[in-house]
C-alpha cells in the first residue's frame, strides 16, 4: 500500500473513531451516567468532590484572607505572557 493510500486510510479511521467518541460522550452527558446520586455539582466542582475533607486543602478562609486576587491575576498573566515570549523565541530558533 502506498504512503498516500494509507494516511487516508488511518485518516479516515481516526474520523470514524472520533466521531464515536463524541457520540458516546452526547450519550453519557444526556442520560446523566456516571454522576453520584444526590451530589449535583456545576461545572467543574466534580473535581474535588472525591477528595474529604478538600476544604482544608484547597482555597481555605487564611489562604484567601492572605493573597490579593489582582495578583493572583497578574501573576496568571505574567505566566502566560513569559510563555508566549518563550514560545516564540523557540519558533524563531528553530525554524
Amino acid at each position: 500500500m502506498k504512503q498516500a493510500q494509507m494516511i487516508k486510510v488511518l485518516n479516515s479511521i481516526a474520523l470514524v473513531f472520533f466521531i464515536i467518541i463524541i457520540g458516546c460522550a452526547i450519550y453519557i452527558m444526556k442520560n446523566d451516567i456516571g454522576l453520584i446520586e444526590g451530589l449535583n455539582f456545576g461545572p467543574g466542582s466534580y473535581y474535588y468532590s472525591d477528595i474529604p475533607g478538600w476544604e482544608k486543602y484547597f482555597f481555605t478562609h487564611k489562604f484567601a484572607q492572605d493573597l490579593n486576587p489582582l495578583l493572583i491575576a497578574g501573576l496568571f498573566c505574567g505566566w502566560g505572557f513569559l510563555c508566549w515570549k518563550a514560545w516564540v523565541y523557540l519558533d524563531r530558533k528553530f525554524k
